[in-house]
């Protein structure tokens, strides 16, 4: 099942999203994205409304854009001491701990002050989504330092994530 981000205009609102570009919307700190039917669907018959997976994805990336220190306590509220983060053909990590140390091996390199997630398109698929987005990095003058556009798949456990892999062009590692 797909849950496309639909946009109308360039520059509007929907939901928690701030639109970007034609076909993306990115994540704006501190604003709920729309509740999605695939998160309700699953617990409607059962009278309760609880965010499902695609909710939990969105939240998180909500959750990690700002400052990096959003994305360092995002990531620590979301990983469990099994979460496989795998950076296909750049790292893979299991558990918060090698996260944090990839994390920060990543700022050594790139000494970021804020970061935006930008989702262009996200899919369901009971626990699985699927997301193209644009992750970009800015240093302490304001200025982009990094922007990488990729797919990522998720795999969640309530609010947790389970399994986590992005796939991007890697040149740049």
């Amino acid at each position: 099942m797909t849950f496309p981000l639909h946009v109308r205009r360039a520059g509007g609102r929907i939901g928690g999203f701030i639109c970007r570009e034609k076909h993306g919307c990115y994540l704006s700190a501190g604003q709920k994205p729309a509740a999605s039917r695939q998160g309700a669907r699953a617990t409607e018959e059962q009278g309760i409304n609880m965010p499902g997976p695609l909710d939990e994805v969105l939240a998180f990336f909500r959750e990690s854009s700002g400052s990096r220190e959003d994305m360092l306590s995002a990531m620590q509220r979301r990983f469990t001491t099994e979460t496989r983060w795998e950076n296909v053909g750049v790292a893979t990590t299991i558990g918060i701990d090698q996260a944090n140390q990839f994390v920060e091996g990543f700022l050594a390199r790139i000494p970021f002050e804020r970061c935006e997630v930008v989702v262009h398109h996200a899919a369901a698929a009971g626990n699985v989504i699927l997301t193209e987005r644009s992750d970009i990095f800015y240093g302490p003058d304001g200025q982009e330092m990094v922007s990488l556009r990729l797919m990522g798949a998720l795999e969640m456990d309530g609010p947790h994530i389970v399994a986590w892999r992005d796939y991007f062009d890697t040149s740049g590692f």
